[in-house]
């Protein structure tokens, strides 16, 4: 995708206020290959010039920044306007912004999570008791509507 398409989704889903992930494999200006970040939102600052500098802000899930790009905590870039603009508080909390064209190259991934208050929701409570002897579980879905299945991975020993 292009950085324009990449911008009106996250910006779409900003709006609407859906969680929003994404995953790094290259470990490119300072990030952690194979690691997941979170998309807290999307800013479009106006620099001095008059020019527009749309930002994706992210959030390393550790709390640390480690993030060395062109729009990093400590860059060059930034004023105290566009600091104010953006919302940029400098601290090593694995907050950080990173220009939409950066972002197509360091991030590979994009993921959402939508809810709706009309949704209709069922929940069931499956628990496997470890023991010598794997279980299995088959889950089979018919219907004709989009589908969020969610697995809690947690097992309790007894």
């Amino acid at each position: 995708m292009d950085a324009d398409k990449v911008w009106s989704l996250l910006s779409e889903w900003d709006a609407k206020k859906y969680v929003i992930s994404t995953a790094c494999f290259s470990g490119a200006n300072g990030l952690v290959a194979g690691h997941a970040y979170t998309i807290i939102g999307v800013k479009e600052i106006t620099l001095a010039d008059g020019t527009k500098q749309k930002l994706v802000k992210a959030r390393n899930p550790w709390g640390s920044e480690r993030y060395k790009g062109k729009w990093s905590d400590r860059s060059k870039y930034w004023t105290e306007d566009t600091k104010r603009q953006a919302g940029l508080v400098v601290s090593n909390d694995g907050t950080f912004f990173v220009p939409v064209e950066e972002f197509l190259i360091d991030f590979q991934e994009l993921q959402y999570i939508a809810y709706k208050d009309d949704w209709k929701t069922s929940t069931v409570k499956l628990e496997n008791i470890l023991s010598n002897k794997p279980k299995d579980l088959s889950l089979k879905v018919t219907s004709d509507k989009p589908i969020i299945l969610v697995c809690d991975q947690s097992w309790r020993r007894h």
